[in-house]
Formats: structure tokens, sequence, C-alpha cells
């Protein structure tokens, strides 16, 4: 059992902890924590996968550490569309409000059929859209969100491969 610390701490625990459990058969079990603040979820797989090639004696891709590429626009420019998400949420939010015990989390498959009819109400919407869509919409209404309450809605995105310049933003290995 694996008891590293508190997950909200975020200065007092290592940086990396990791734990290999090798089965009866043979195989192997990889745990492993990462701190956020030195790789995101593509870079910790990147690493899994980087710890496997040595394994195998296979040629690694070495780690690139060039913080600069992402640093913030001198002087900082925010799109004056988006400057009223930056608020502080009032205390009103429902989603802050409402306790944990009382949410309630749910898997949801959506086959051909189900795009294809929602298709039908957006035709020039991306399956990506459609979906966020219909799901932001269940949500604001399960968490019973008035019709002019603001609520955000925040979507990761992956900046790899992306180009600058004809050149690739984020170097293989970051």
């Amino acid at each position: 059992m694996c008891q590293v610390a508190d997950i909200r701490d975020v200065v007092g625990p290592p940086l990396l902890y990791m734990q290999v459990t090798q089965l009866r058969c043979g195989g192997f079990v990889l745990g492993f924590r990462l701190c956020h603040s030195i790789a995101d979820g593509y870079g910790g797989i990147q690493f899994v996968n980087a710890i496997a090639q040595l394994a195998r004696g296979a040629e690694i891709i070495l780690p690139v550490w060039k913080r600069e590429l992402l640093t913030e626009r001198v002087p900082p420019r925010i799109n004056p569309v988006f400057e009223s998400f930056l608020e502080t949420p009032s205390g009103d939010d429902v989603m802050l409000s409402t306790p944990r015990e009382g949410m309630v989390g749910k898997y949801f498959y959506f086959d051909p059929r189900d795009i294809a009819a929602l298709r039908n109400h957006a035709p020039a919407a991306s399956t990506f859209e459609l979906l966020t869509a219909v799901m932001w919409r269940c949500r604001t209404k399960a968490l019973g969100y008035d019709l002019h309450h603001r609520a955000r809605l925040l979507v990761s995105v992956n900046g790899r491969g992306r180009l600058k310049r004809g050149q690739p933003l984020i170097p293989h290995g970051y």
C-alpha cells in the first residue's frame, strides 16, 4: 500500500513516486505518482513509455526541457470576449456549493445513431462540439442553474504537434 501524502499537498510530497510490482506470472504492474508541475498526463505517459523502451533495450526519446516555449506573452493579451470569464466565480455557484456526496458520476455511450440524431440539431458542429453541448446542457440542468446564470466550461487541449512558423511549437520529447 502506497501512502505518499495528501493529494492536496503540493509542497511536501516527492516529485516522482514509482512502485513496480512483479507478478508471479512474470508480468509487472507499474504505478506512479508524478507532480503535475513536472509533467502533464501526456508527459507522464511519455515517461512510462521511455521506461518500457529502456527495459527492452530500445533507443529512448530524450526528454526536452524548454520551459520558455510556453511562457506568457509580453505584454499579456486577453481577448476581450473572454475577459468576463476570468472573474472570480460568485458565491452562489451551484457547483461550488454542492457537497461531493450529493454528486453522482455517470458514464454515457453515444453510438453512431445517437450522434446522427444530435447532428440533425447542429449539422455543422463537430462530434466533440455536439457531445460537449449535450453533456453541458444536461449537467447545468441537473445542477439547477438558472437560465441567466453564467457557468464555465474548461477543456484541456493538447498543444503538441501544433505548428508555429512551420516548426512544431512543442518538440518531440517535451
